[in-house]
């Protein structure tokens, strides 16, 4: 397990310690939310209530998490000014509250309302404490609105991050497109989901949402039915490609582990991620890795 100390793994303390904020947040956030509004952050992180804080599962995770974070972080490092993000699908707010921790400037934009309004007592809370460093702003927005919004210089972002959401926009090619025009000059977006190589990524989207992949969800401002995919996932090489047709380049693929998280609760959770550790030494077992983080960047010919 020291391979998860190395160099490669810079942020390893950072995604501790913001784990674990985040995991306090779980147990105490009764003190500023509804009941109803705790079910709703509880229910969405209710594996992380039920990990280990120590032992392998624990390190695989948290390790996990760093693989997925570390370009973005990075970028941040690199920079001599705050930067600004496009956290895209932001759910409850999780990311950007550590890109904020950060001094990052972040734009969280999500259909669900119910999440939103969680996300924003979790900002004035996390912000009391004096956790925030850079903004955040929060919109209950069509991700395709807030892209056409953005086509303005002085709005455009440095970076885009989107944690499990290319899986529910649709259309994806277009989000990609528009992604492009609404960065920077080499500008950097990080997607991150689940493989559809992986049959039991598979397995449990199926088992998520049956056989039904395109739906309709109420667009906020609008109240125009849009188009909303459920669990639609691509492989690496398939984002690969959508990324080069949208106006990107220098992509580069980064798998995780082979077993879906959600089996690690069991008794044998250990002996499973040994055996995600045998298989990640295999090259070319890496196409079919449970989920995947791409980064690519803006191509300066997009304008």
């Amino acid at each position: 397990m020291e391979l998860y100390f190395s160099s490669q793994y810079k942020y390893f303390q950072l995604i501790i310690d913001f784990r674990g904020q985040v995991r306090a947040d779980l147990d105490n956030c009764l003190s500023y939310l509804q009941p109803y509004e705790a079910d709703i952050l509880r229910s969405y992180y209710r594996h992380m209530q039920n990990l280990p804080s120590t032992g392998a599962v624990w390190l695989a995770e948290m390790a996990g998490f760093c693989r997925r974070l570390t370009p973005i972080l990075e970028e941040m490092d690199k920079r001599t000014e705050p930067i600004r993000i496009l956290d895209a699908g932001c759910g409850l707010a999780t990311f950007s509250l550590l890109f904020s921790h950060m001094g990052a400037s972040v734009l969280g934009v999500d259909l669900r309302e119910e999440r939103l309004s969680v996300a924003k007592k979790r900002i004035q809370h996390y912000q009391a404490n004096g956790y925030l460093k850079g903004s955040i702003e929060l919109r209950l927005q069509n991700i395709f609105k807030t892209l056409n919004e953005a086509e303005s210089p002085e709005r455009k972002f440095d970076a885009i991050w989107a944690h499990e959401a290319i899986s529910h926009i649709d259309p994806a090619e277009e989000f990609l497109k528009k992604a492009a025009y609404v960065l920077k000059e080499g500008g950097l977006i990080v997607i991150s989901d689940g493989n559809k190589l992986n049959p039991l990524v598979q397995l449990s989207h199926l088992k998520q949402r049956g056989l039904k992949i395109r739906t309709k969800r109420r667009d906020p401002e609008t109240g125009i039915m849009v188009s909303y995919t459920n669990e639609r996932a691509f492989s690496p090489a398939e984002m690969k490609h959508l990324l080069e047709n949208s106006g990107f380049q220098e992509c580069v693929i980064i798998t995780h582990s082979f077993i879906p998280y959600t089996m690690r609760k069991f008794p044998f959770g250990e002996t499973l991620i040994r055996i995600d550790e045998f298989l990640r030494r295999f090259s070319l077992l890496t196409s079919l890795a449970g989920s995947y983080t791409i980064t690519a960047r803006k191509r300066s010919s997009i304008i």
